[in-house]
């Protein structure tokens, strides 16, 4: 059995390098692009932290994020459906006085008091 990380927090960016492939990423963000038929490319992501023994991730999304909410559902093909912990998606209107994350700085400070 793995020893989980209990003081780490895995934080993923899936809109970091969506201008690189603006043809890809008109509609669903990079993190979404299908692999292989099944997966997605935030599966690898996942399922390296998950193996590492991180059992707290959050995904901070900025924009054209449904297609990876829906992918990703409640974290239970990772064994993150739990109470405590898990999966946390924060899309940029997460907060009530939030708008559209302006960079890695703004997204994390939106969070901050989680």
């Amino acid at each position: 059995m793995i020893n989980t990380n209990t003081n780490a927090l895995g934080i993923i960016f899936p809109n970091v390098y969506d201008e690189l492939v603006s043809e890809l990423t008109n509609e669903r963000l990079m993190a979404s692009i299908p692999f292989g038929g099944r997966y997605r490319m935030i599966d690898f992501v996942l399922s390296s932290m998950v193996n590492c023994g991180i059992d707290n991730i959050t995904v901070l999304v900025r924009e054209n994020y449904f297609s990876l909410l829906d992918h990703l559902g409640s974290g239970r093909e990772w064994d993150l459906s739990r109470k405590n912990g898990g999966l946390n998606i924060f899309p940029p209107f997460a907060q009530k006085n939030t708008g559209i994350y302006s960079g890695k700085v703004g997204m994390i400070a939106s969070v901050l008091g989680f």
